[in-house]
């Protein structure tokens, strides 16, 4: 994988995690990431905003794959993820959108209690 628009997040599973395979015969999961972002006040430094922002995450990797099959990745658990952002254009009726997506290169779940 070139090593170009790598991303690092952190966050939360927000929905059931799907395995499938594509037509190509490939496995593949993919799932929403819940992650909160603040922003601060460049004046002064203090905290002035929160969102939550959804992220549409791809894993295609063998080894990730299997990784989060053996340990049931579920709604809810809290993840960390290295990865490469994939931009494609994509027309929806009249209009050109362009459309971000997260290629898994390492996922970690944190068990928390």
């Amino acid at each position: 994988m070139k090593d170009t628009n790598i991303v690092i997040l952190a966050g939360r599973v927000g929905e059931n995690v799907k395995f499938g395979v594509a037509q190509n015969g490939n496995k593949y999961c993919t799932f929403i990431l819940e992650v909160d972002a603040y922003c601060r006040d460049m004046h002064d430094s203090t905290e002035r905003d929160y969102s939550k922002t959804l992220v549409r995450i791809f894993v295609y990797d063998k080894v990730q794959l299997a990784y989060l099959e053996r340990v049931g990745i579920k709604q809810g658990n809290f993840v960390q993820i290295l990865a490469r952002l994939n931009s494609h254009k994509t027309e929806v009726g009249s209009k050109n959108i362009i459309q971000n997506s997260v290629i898994v290169r390492d996922i970690s779940v944190v068990k928390t209690q």
